[in-house]
């Protein structure tokens, strides 16, 4: 009996193990022929095409030609920085005739009126001469003393009259004031002895007011030393 159900085991096992093996060929075979058809289906698929992107040529750009420019010969113009009165700075242009060009349109008479003037103004002491394009003055430091300009043929001076009360009173105030020329056109000889005389009164006053500027300064100062005392 031993006999028989060692035989009757080992048949079994035998069975079993041929069932285990049927098996497993058929998994291999399966994954074998899907790998197989994969590959087919792969193959004959369509290739999508591959799109290659031609060189694009560079745009050539528009060449514009630009109009030829003649070059004018512009006149000369004389720009002269000046310092007003206030401590602003400006500047003085002119594009027309120049005072030159106005000087040596005069007749001879007015021509020695003009020179006369000048040498009267130029021999003040500590005058300064300024001149641009469109007028020529003499100053004393910041302060006019007369300006000269040349209208119409005609030689027109202009002066600033100082007074150095109402100036202190502006300056204290902080009033903006524009203050207008006194002009007087030259037109004889008479007036000539005006314009000397107008000069000798601004050149007092310009005196008068700077010594009133000093004496405004050593009051400030006394003061001061007064209150550190």
């Amino acid at each position: 009996m031993e006999t028989l159900f060692m035989v009757f085991m080992t048949v079994v096992c035998v069975v079993c193990i041929f069932s285990i093996l049927v098996v497993v060929r058929d998994i291999v075979r399966e994954s074998a022929i899907s790998r197989r058809e994969q590959r087919k289906a792969q193959q004959s698929a369509p290739v999508a095409p591959v799109i290659v992107a031609a060189p694009v040529a560079p745009v050539a750009e528009p060449v514009v030609e630009e109009p030829a420019v003649t070059a004018v010969a512009e006149p000369v113009v004389e720009e002269k920085v000046e310092e007003a009165n206030d401590g602003e700075v400006s500047f003085s242009v002119d594009k027309g005739l120049t005072l030159d060009d106005k000087y040596n349109d005069l007749d001879s008479a007015s021509k020695n009126r003009y020179d006369e003037i000048i040498k009267y103004a130029s021999a003040v002491e500590g005058s300064k001469r300024f001149k641009n394009l469109r007028y020529e003055e003499y100053k004393i430091g910041s302060l006019r003393i007369v300006r000269m300009l040349i209208k119409r043929g005609i030689i027109v001076c202009e002066f600033m009259m100082q007074n150095a009360s109402f100036k202190s009173y502006v300056s204290e105030n902080k009033i903006s004031v524009k203050q207008s020329a006194t002009v007087i056109k030259v037109t004889d000889n008479e007036t000539v002895q005006v314009i000397k005389d107008t000069i000798d009164i601004v050149v007092k006053a310009i005196a008068e007011e700077r010594e009133f500027k000093k004496q405004l300064a050593r009051e400030k100062r006394k003061a001061k030393r007064q209150e550190q005392a």
